[in-house]
């Protein structure tokens, strides 16, 4: 559904189709979509972010374009998504690979190769300064989004952490792990660099 509930977008192993929510009927469809992966509404119901065989971009509804693609530096990334705003998406590869692109802009703003290879997930925090990611091991690594560097290691788990969600007002983290443990991290106060020297951060 889009976010004020007027249109549905569906997808099959061809183009996506955009939908009127009230009688069903048939609006628009991509046609040069094929075989989506996911789709996303922007807040303004006037776009889509779509991560189809073609890669990952951002498609107009009105013209049934792709208007802008977001490209990822080393292999086709697995998983997109905007941040609450709308005007962020974080996207991000298999090996390790996490960017953070501007929509209006198609910008990188972010890129990283994180240490822990794998990634199961890759979250961006409400105000867009830090990124939040899970591999296949038992600590969550926090970044800064303008230094692109690493801020804080969030360790206490025993097994791999399976999941992990940030707080509607981006004050604390949750993860879940193997055997069920689930703990609360705080991330009001991280600062989104370190000093220079500082290898612990």
């Amino acid at each position: 559904f889009s976010p004020d509930g007027q249109v549905i977008a569906t997808a099959d192993l061809g183009p996506v189709r955009l939908w009127d929510a009230a009688t069903g009927s048939l609006v628009k469809v991509l046609h040069k979509s094929e075989k989506a992966k996911s789709i996303q509404f922007t807040p303004n119901t006037q776009s889509l972010l779509m991560h189809d065989v073609n890669g990952l971009g951002l498609w107009e509804m009105k013209s049934g374009e792709r208007i802008r693609t977001f490209e990822s530096p080393s292999i086709p990334f697995i998983q997109a998504t905007l941040n609450k705003r709308g005007d962020q998406v974080i996207a991000w590869t298999t090996e390790g690979t996490v960017c953070v692109f501007e929509i209006t802009t198609g910008l990188r703003k972010f890129n990283t190769e994180t240490s822990s290879g794998q990634l199961r997930k890759a979250l961006l925090t409400p105000s867009s300064r830090l990124v939040v990611t899970i591999g296949w091991e038992n600590v969550a690594r926090v970044w800064g989004v303008e230094s692109g560097k690493l801020v804080q290691i969030c360790e206490g788990h025993e097994g791999s952490i399976l999941d992990a969600e940030i707080s509607p007002d981006g004050q604390w983290l949750g993860t879940i792990s193997e055997g069920y443990t689930a703990r609360l991290w705080p991330l009001k106060g991280i600062r989104t660099s370190i000093p220079e020297g500082n290898t612990n951060p």
